[in-house]
């Protein structure tokens, strides 16, 4: 088991915006108690990849094993505007290695992006109501109701 490594919310911006080109978005786009750094990817469609974190400003001490990982998403937009997420990376543990570890994911993750054949939109994984199986469909539906299997 790898020993838990104390980051501060200083060394998550160093690396995020001054070395990788991160914006720290606003607290609206959190979701609990966390900070949430935001990059739009070079795509047509409007993509962004955000890393979320529980470390926050004036941390002291640990918080449960599991409870303080970084998460690296990626996300756009549906038609009515709201956020979708379209792919996880495996979280980032607290460990000495972090920096590389959470370098990796955002590299992994930005190759998960499906294009649609048809429309060039964006394809989300989705899972079928009735059942229950897995299948991409494209952002834009219902203007294009392109799907495929997922392999």
């Amino acid at each position: 088991m790898a020993t838990y490594y104390q980051i501060s919310l200083d060394e998550i911006e160093q690396l995020l915006v001054d070395q990788l080109g991160f914006q720290k978005l606003p607290a609206e786009a959190t979701t609990g108690c966390e900070a949430v750094y935001g990059l739009r990817l070079k795509t047509s469609v409007p993509i962004t990849c955000r890393v979320y974190t529980s470390i926050t400003e004036g941390e002291t001490e640990a918080r449960e094993v599991g409870s303080d990982a970084i998460r690296v998403v990626l996300v756009s937009k549906d038609l009515d505007g709201k956020i979708v997420p379209l792919a996880k990376a495996k979280r980032v543990h607290r460990v000495e290695g972090w920096r590389q570890n959470l370098i990796n994911r955002i590299e992994q993750i930005q190759t998960t992006i499906k294009r649609c054949p048809r429309c060039g939109g964006v394809l989300r994984e989705r899972t079928n109501r009735f059942k229950k199986t897995k299948f991409y469909g494209c952002l834009k539906y219902p203007e294009c109701r392109y799907t495929e299997d997922v392999k």
